[in-house]
């Protein structure tokens, strides 16, 4: 019979866990560098979606602000425009006189734009009432006007125009100087009117 030969038993060797020091500080360093950068991005990003919702939730008039009573709800976190303000203006107006030459017609206008535009509409109201040669006599602006003529119907009269800024100021005005022009006759009026300026906002 042939001997058989025991073969010594070679047991496997463990894997030996190496505790290296060095190793051991550049992973706990690694380790605290890495959670310090997730806590920074944390707050970061905190922060950012809080001013977002803070601006999304008020808009406030410009050097105003969060918080404040004038702030309102809000469209995208961007405080709306200031309204422009309606700004006053006076707008002046005229109006004229245009008598006949040699009849008793007297065209009237008011509250034109410009003399120039007064001037025509009287002399194109005076031609319509029968004026053959009509011209502007008497023209005023911002103001009201009193035409005065002798009551009694004498071969000559002179009419005088008279402006003041009621039509109760120019008769006042205007009698006493028909009656000193006409030779002393009483004169009245005969023809009242008012271009006042208008109030516009642009």
């Amino acid at each position: 019979m042939g001997m058989r030969r025991r073969l010594p038993l070679v047991r496997p060797r463990r894997a030996l866990a190496i505790h290296h020091p060095a190793l051991s500080m550049v992973s706990a360093s690694r380790g605290m560098q890495m959670k310090k950068l997730f806590g920074y991005l944390t707050i970061s990003v905190a922060a950012f979606l809080w001013a977002g919702h803070a601006q999304a939730q008020t808009a406030c008039p410009q050097g105003v602000g969060a918080g404040s009573a004038q702030c309102g709800p809000g469209g995208g976190g961007m405080a709306p425009a200031p309204r422009r303000q309606p700004v006053p203006r006076w707008i002046s107006t005229w109006g004229a006189y245009a008598e006949a030459h040699g009849q008793p017609i007297v065209g009237t206008s008011k509250e034109q734009r410009s003399e120039h535009a007064a001037k025509r509409a009287a002399i194109k109201r005076c031609k319509k009432m029968g004026g053959k040669t009509c011209e502007v006599v008497f023209t005023y602006t911002n103001n009201c006007a009193a035409v005065a003529a002798p009551i009694e119907n004498l071969p000559s009269m002179i009419a005088l125009y008279q402006s003041a800024p009621s039509v109760a100021e120019a008769t006042e005005i205007v009698l006493p100087v028909c009656a000193r022009t006409n030779n002393g006759h009483a004169c009245h009026v005969v023809h009242s009117n008012c271009s006042k300026p208008y109030l516009v906002y642009d």
